[in-house]
């Protein structure tokens, strides 16, 4: 029976003078992943400045706590400057007098009112007439999730609708765990990074893989330990066809090491 090479790797078996670059980038969560994926549909609307606190007092009443959703993320509120080019366009195309023409004096705020399956345009739109008229209504599709980064939260103010970032991570680890995180393992991580290189490279040079290495490191009371190395091994017994046996990536064969130490400790 063949014996993985890369499964027996040791540091001091020729060891290739190999230095490494880079910077650490967290994996996000499944959850995180999706989030990003959930998008709900909304009214909003034009609102002259002077009438904004009643307008959005009226919409609560319409709507009690956004009907169940979480949109504390999404700001009610807009200057037209602040939105997408497509947002802007799409309630002003829509607000014309009866002659057809574009109303002269572009409204001074956008309003998201809610959801767009929790009440109907007509029954909106009756309910807001008194207050604003002329009214224009549209909907338009914003984040149903709250955003897990600054940069999540300006890409999605710059394709749907001002989102706001409050530090925050509904999906995962909290930013600042992340951030202690970062810098505890900076420090090593050129060491764990070189390691991972030299057993890419064995992988290479023994013609069993391609030149890609994993380490799993935990660090426990501030001290960092190798929990498993491995490198690639997609071409060991495998015809060199395709992407050869991808089961056999590093990192997945890195994980495979971590399941078998488990499940030795565990018997």
């Amino acid at each position: 029976m063949n014996k993985d090479r890369t499964n027996n790797f040791s540091p001091t078996e020729a060891r290739v003078p190999i230095r490494t670059s880079g910077s650490l980038i967290p994996l996000k969560t499944t959850l995180e992943t999706r989030a990003r994926d959930s998008l709900l549909s909304v009214y909003i609307t034009h609102v002259p400045a002077k009438k904004a606190s009643g307008v959005l007092e009226l919409t609560r009443k319409l709507l009690p706590e956004d009907g169940g959703y979480d949109l504390q993320h999404i700001r009610r509120f807009a200057k037209q400057t602040d939105v997408p080019d497509h947002v802007r366009d799409s309630l002003l195309g829509v607000k014309t007098d009866s002659n057809g023409q574009a109303d002269a004096g572009p409204p001074e705020l956008f309003l998201l009112v809610g959801a767009t399956n929790l009440i109907s345009l007509d029954q909106l739109h009756d309910a807001l007439s008194p207050i604003l008229n002329p009214i224009t209504i549209c909907s338009i599709k914003v984040p149903l999730l709250a955003p897990t980064s600054q940069d999540q939260a300006k890409l999605w103010s710059s394709q749907y609708w001002p989102i706001v970032y409050k530090k925050s991570n509904p999906f995962g680890p909290h930013p600042a765990i992340v951030s202690r995180a970062e810098v505890e393992l900076q420090k090593e991580v050129r060491k764990w990074m070189d390691l991972a290189a030299e057993v890419a490279h064995s992988s290479s040079t023994a013609g069993i893989g391609e030149q890609i290495g994993a380490v799993v490191v935990q660090r426990k009371n501030g001290v960092a330990h190798t929990l498993a190395v491995a490198g690639d091994s997609r071409w060991l017994e495998w015809p060199r066809a395709g992407s050869g046996n991808v089961t056999a990536h590093a990192a997945l064969r890195a994980i495979a090491m971590l399941e078998r130490r488990s499940f030795a400790i565990d018997r």
